[in-house]
């Protein structure tokens, strides 16, 4: 029986986040290659415009996060690509927020009377 290449994906990330799961550390690296810099990046990218060291923040804080939250991924709920994707997709709108809130404490909103002389 010939494996297609979506069923050895499948295999794949079934076995990382098995490895994910038991603590193994060194999926991490396997989780940024494989999923986030193969499948996430070019999605966050478009969706969001971001810059490369952004989507260097981002994936330093999604591996945290997924590795944090290793223990509540359930396979029955999801792919495990889509689940990084799904945490990449929220650490990327908590950046877009930030730097939104930052630029707009910037800028001082002017005053809707001054310099209006029409």
């Amino acid at each position: 029986q010939v494996m297609t290449q979506d069923s050895f994906e499948v295999d794949r990330f079934r076995a990382i986040a098995t490895r994910l799961q038991n603590g193994e550390q060194a999926v991490l690296a396997d989780i940024l290659r494989d999923v986030l810099g193969r499948i996430v990046k070019d999605k966050l990218k478009e969706r969001f415009s971001l810059n490369d060291a952004d989507l260097e923040d981002v994936f330093s804080i999604t591996l945290f996060r997924l590795w944090r939250n290793r223990l509540l991924y359930d396979p029955e709920k999801a792919p495990f690509d889509r689940w990084c994707y799904l945490v990449a997709r929220n650490v990327a709108i908590d950046l877009v927020r930030r730097k939104l809130r930052t630029n707009s404490e910037e800028f001082p909103k002017r005053n809707s009377n001054s310099g209006n002389s029409s």
